[in-house]
């Protein structure tokens, strides 16, 4: 069965920003489009509760198109959250994503969906995962993503400008042997 990215004839947002070299403005434009299929859902009271780049396809054409409702959850208009009961288990949620009060099996409403759109922007805009896990165990998940903060994404940027780009070392080398 082919994956949903490739049914669809798009990407998914994160290879798409890779693969597509996009700079920084042309990520931001994108999740500004994301959020905006986010907002659309809570408008109709729907969370989705388990945001992630392989849930966000972008499309040929280039919109962005939000996958697997699975878990979602659809509100009632008096009362915003629900109970889970699954975040020890992380049945119902991706915990690279999740947040605090998905981790911690609390209540949850449209602010975790959020939540969610922050540390995949974070992703976006650093390459690299706002929370890192060592093991799947219930009690680090849960230090790591309620307890701690993510670097800068600023610092993450800095420091890899800082770092040697092994392909223009090797243009270098390649160029000083041609000279010699």
């Amino acid at each position: 069965m082919p994956s949903p990215s490739k049914s669809a004839g798009g990407r998914f947002v994160d290879d798409f920003c890779r693969e597509e070299n996009l700079i920084l403005d042309e990520r931001l434009k994108l999740s500004r489009q994301v959020c905006s299929a986010v907002q659309y859902a809570h408008q109709n009271l729907i969370v989705h509760r388990d945001l992630k780049p392989k849930n966000i396809l972008i499309c040929r054409d280039g919109t962005p198109k939000l996958l697997d409702f699975g878990i979602g959850k659809i509100l009632t208009p008096d009362v915003e959250t629900e109970e889970i009961g699954t975040a020890t288990q992380f049945g119902m949620m991706t915990p690279a994503y999740a947040s605090p009060e998905q981790v911690r099996g609390k209540r949850i409403g449209t602010a975790s969906d959020i939540y969610s759109l922050g540390v995949i922007l974070y992703e976006l805009l650093t390459g690299e995962k706002a929370y890192k896990f060592s093991a799947n165990s219930q009690l680090e998940i849960e230090r790591a993503v309620c307890e701690s903060e993510p670097t800068r994404p600023s610092s993450v940027l800095s420091l890899k400008s800082q770092a040697p780009n092994p392909k223009s070392e090797n243009t270098n080398r390649k160029s000083q042997i041609a000279n010699r």
